[in-house]
């Protein structure tokens, strides 16, 4: 902040900012985003809130600094007047910890998905329950509420309940909720959806799926022990997967119901049933090689490989969930083939490697069960897993393919010989990736299959 050219620069970008989009009088700036200054004095991040909001002030007298709940330290903010900060609680948790942000105004949030993962996941009992009414009783620097996804492409239940709660007075009864949703969304008032919807909110949008995100281990870079798909999620499935079985089981018997809504959402539904499932394949795969039971092994580790064929031929019938749906979306934006290839690399680097293409931190942060990548990408990688596994069956000790040095509870990308080898597996993939079109097969019929197949094994029936 004393440097001379902190106040030339910023004031450079405020004078295009205006140019270009005007002014509302709130200006939004992250300088330690999530505590990446930590290791800097109090005295330093003091004398940075002082120098920006000066920036703002010398710019537009009224102007209000709006930062993110994620790059708060308390001398930074310390520095400005109260009324000349606005925090924005994205995760809707962080004015626990900093006692409402010691009396700054704020907005309470809800986050909802981090990096458009796809996993259906939150509490709507919760929601429902209206947390900034409840909130607002109680705290006089509330000032507002709102949502801070990071994608919207997944959850469209969860998100829809989200944006009602807005601009509610008070909690709403969820299952009249439910019920009213069922309607708008399949124009149905078929009694088997309401069910559907009734067993969701006790699995996947239970008060249990709450915090971290659901991660899936499909999308996991394998590993002899896993945690975690991306940094911050769980493995842990913190409900019963025949519940969502069951739910999925119930759409499909409202099937003449004319509404792409609900092909999309079996297809979702399904899809996860499938996700969760391949978690016993691989503890089952993983048991075999440890026991040294080479058929058990073979059989655990096949049936996974098939499973992620199975994934990527129901993902293939709607092109709301393949990979070249993205890729001819952002080849369209393009203007010139230089620049087209660029926004394709980029697409693709940061749904797998995120960045930087060399020794990548946040590898799978951004991971998709999309078609046109869970059989070529992620079972790409399974097959190499296993392959490796198989080849060290014979041998007195068990292979552990955890490295040394852990990031975030996860392995180091390119941390062995292994894992070299798997990204540069990784890196050809990018560079010639060409996923197939959207099959002609139906949605519906291709579900109603894979329930079928997999109804034994998930229900036990």
């Amino acid at each position: 902040p004393s440097d001379p050219y902190f106040k030339k620069v910023g004031k450079t970008f405020l004078d295009n900012q205006l140019n270009l989009i005007g002014s509302g009088h709130y200006y939004a700036c992250d300088p330690p985003f999530r505590n990446q200054f930590s290791s800097k004095s109090e005295r330093y991040l003091y004398n940075l809130g002082l120098a920006i909001n000066r920036m703002f002030e010398d710019f537009d007298k009224d102007a209000v600094w709006v930062i993110s709940g994620d790059s708060l330290n308390k001398s930074l903010i310390g520095a400005v007047p109260k009324e000349k900060l606005l925090i924005l609680d994205a995760s809707g948790d962080g004015h626990i910890d900093t006692d409402f942000y010691w009396g700054h105004s704020f907005v309470l949030g809800n986050r909802g998905n981090t990096a458009g993962r796809t996993t259906l996941h939150g509490d709507i009992r919760g929601l429902a329950e209206n947390p900034y009414k409840k909130l607002s009783e109680a705290c006089d620097n509330l000032v507002g509420t709102g949502l801070f996804p990071e994608s919207f492409e997944q959850n469209p239940l969860y998100f829809n309940l989200a944006s009602d709660m807005l601009t509610a007075e008070a909690e709403i009864a969820l299952d009249n909720w439910l019920e009213d949703y069922a309607k708008r969304r399949y124009k149905s008032e078929k009694e088997d959806l309401v069910k559907a919807l009734f067993a969701l909110r006790d699995s996947c949008y239970s008060p249990l799926c709450t915090g971290p995100e659901t991660g899936s281990i499909i999308c996991a870079r394998p590993s002899t022990e896993l945690n975690h798909t991306a940094p911050g999620d769980t493995l842990e499935l913190r409900y019963d997967n025949k519940d969502l079985f069951y739910a999925a089981d119930m759409m499909l018997c409202a099937e003449n119901t004319e509404s792409d809504a609900l092909s999309h959402d079996i297809c979702d539904l399904t899809r996860q049933v499938l996700s969760n499932y391949a978690r016993t394949l691989y503890k089952d795969a993983m048991n075999a090689y440890k026991l040294k039971e080479p058929g058990n092994f073979e059989i655990a580790s096949n049936a996974f490989l098939r499973l992620c064929e199975d994934l990527e031929a129901l993902l293939q019938t709607r092109e709301d969930t393949t990979l070249l749906y993205r890729l001819k979306g952002v080849s369209a934006a393009a203007c010139t083939d230089n620049e087209k290839l660029n926004f394709e690399i980029n697409l693709l680097n940061l749904h797998t490697l995120w960045g930087p293409v060399n020794n990548s931190v946040l590898y799978d942060n951004a991971w998709r069960e999309w078609g046109g990548m869970v059989e070529s990408f992620y079972g790409g990688r399974w097959r190499m897993f296993f392959e490796l596994l198989a080849q060290n069956f014979g041998a007195f000790r068990r292979l552990s393919t955890v490295t040394k040095k852990q990031i975030d509870g996860r392995n180091a990308v390119n941390g062995s010989g292994f894992y070299k080898n798997m990204e540069s597996f990784e890196k050809k993939w990018i560079s010639s990736c060409a996923p197939d079109p959207v099959s002609e097969e139906n949605t519906l019929t291709v579900a109603r299959r894979l329930l079928n197949k997999y109804r034994r094994a998930i229900t036990g029936e």
